[in-house]
This record gives C-alpha cells, sequence and structure tokens, in this order.
C-alpha cells in the first residue's frame, strides 16, 4: 500500500514509432553479419549463407526473447498515466525519475510532453541516456517529482549494428558456431563412449525440456543485458 511520499502507481504503454529496418536479406534484428561469421576461424565454405542467415537471425531473435529486450534500433513512444489521489489526500504523487521501456537511449532524441505541453530538454528535464531514464527539474535546474499528468515520451534507444557491443557480437557468433557444429550430430546427446576409442558428452542449453534454448557459453555472455519483468 503507497504511504505518505510514496511514488505513485501508474500505467505505462509502449508502442514502435519507427521500426528496425535492414537491407538485402538480413533481419533488422541480426546482431551480426553473416560477412562477420565467414571471417570466423571455423567458418567452411561449405556453408550455405541463405543457412547461415537463416541460422543467425534466429540465434539473434532467441537472444533477444532470453533477455527481454530489442537490441536493434527503433523509435518507441511510451505514455505514463500515473495514479491521481483524490483532492483531500495529502499523499505526494508524482514519479521519480520516469523510467523507459527501452534502453539505452540516443541522447538527446527524446521529445516529451506533460499534460500536452511540450517540455524542453536540459530546461525542463535531463536524460539517462545508458539507464533510459528522464528527471524532472524545476526552474534552478535541481531534480523533482514529475507531477500527476499524462506524460508521453517519443525517442530512439536500442544500437545500431555498427556500434553493437562487441560481447553481444560474439555470443550471436558462438551461438551459430554452435549451430554449426551440432549439424551433424544430436545436440541432446548426454553420454557416448566406446572404450579404448571415444567418450563423447553433449549438452544444448540446459538439455532438452529445460527452462531455455540458449547454449550456457552464451548465456554468460548476454546475463548482464537481461531484463526482468515486474509484474504489479
Amino acid at each position: 500500500m503507497p504511504w505518505y511520499g510514496h511514488t505513485a502507481l501508474f500505467r505505462h504503454t509502449t508502442v514502435v514509432t519507427t521500426a528496425a529496418t535492414a537491407t538485402g536479406g538480413a533481419s533488422p534484428f541480426d546482431l551480426t553479419t553473416v560477412s562477420i561469421l565467414n571471417g570466423e576461424p571455423w567458418y567452411q565454405t561449405t556453408l550455405s549463407s541463405v543457412w547461415l542467415q537463416r541460422v543467425l537471425t534466429a540465434s539473434s531473435v532467441s537472444i533477444a526473447n532470453y533477455c527481454n529486450r530489442i537490441f536493434a534500433l527503433q523509435t518507441y513512444t511510451d505514455t505514463f498515466f500515473p495514479q491521481r489521489d483524490p483532492p483531500i489526500s495529502a499523499a505526494i504523487g508524482g514519479l521519480d525519475p520516469l523510467q523507459l521501456a527501452y534502453f539505452p537511449m540516443t541522447a538527446g532524441s527524446s521529445i516529451v510532453t506533460e499534460n500536452g505541453v511540450l517540455l524542453v530538454l536540459g530546461t525542463d528535464y535531463f536524460e539517462d541516456p545508458e539507464l533510459g531514464q528522464l528527471t524532472r527539474i524545476d526552474i534552478n535546474g535541481l531534480p523533482m517529482r514529475w507531477p500527476r499528468f499524462e506524460m508521453v515520451v517519443q525517442y530512439q534507444a536500442g544500437y545500431a549494428l555498427s556500434a553493437m557491443p562487441a560481447d553481444l557480437v560474439d555470443a550471436a557468433i558462438d551461438f551459430v558456431k554452435w549451430r554449426v557444429f551440432s549439424g551433424t550430430r544430436d545436440p541432446g546427446l548426454k553420454s557416448q563412449e566406446i572404450p579404448g576409442d571415444i567418450s563423447q558428452s553433449f549438452l544444448w542449453g540446459t538439455g532438452p525440456g529445460g527452462p531455455d534454448d540458449i547454449p550456457a557459453p552464451v548465456a554468460g555472455k548476454i546475463d548482464r543485458y537481461r531484463i526482468y519483468p515486474v509484474v504489479a
């Protein structure tokens, strides 16, 4: 239950204003390119570029789903509807700061309207692009709570393909590599032994029926990007 001075409850909706785009046969959500894969030491010239593209896209989407976020640059519109207390309530409402649905945000890309009034970046609020947060400021430039009005924020968030973090690129490459080398065997094979000749043990992610389908080395690279949804 909210207490005196507690941040107001609110509803938050997000829509994609401008979706990510890509050229050629690539997906706009790919974390790297087939040409980068072609430069890997494990790359085989017999691999089909069409197959590589399909697996790269599938791997990139799996990583995005695992992390509960979109990594490609897109433009979003977030709308906040703070809870309005009765006029006789002494509770101090407001939001501080506004947490946008997607981040990192492209610096300077936010357009904010508060109760239909356009705000000025640097005068009425400031951005924290890395965290995707907006902080309201007063006439002295000091942080204050956002008022309990409808707020609409349009902004760009995500990474350009050319600026994709190196560990995300490596995660996608490792995922595709995993698919390449498991293509001619059962990736779920846990153990196989021929005495004096061979001993094998494979595991795909957490294994068949496990909670995810991400290979453990890949999950280790992308866990820091994972967002855990909070359901009120």
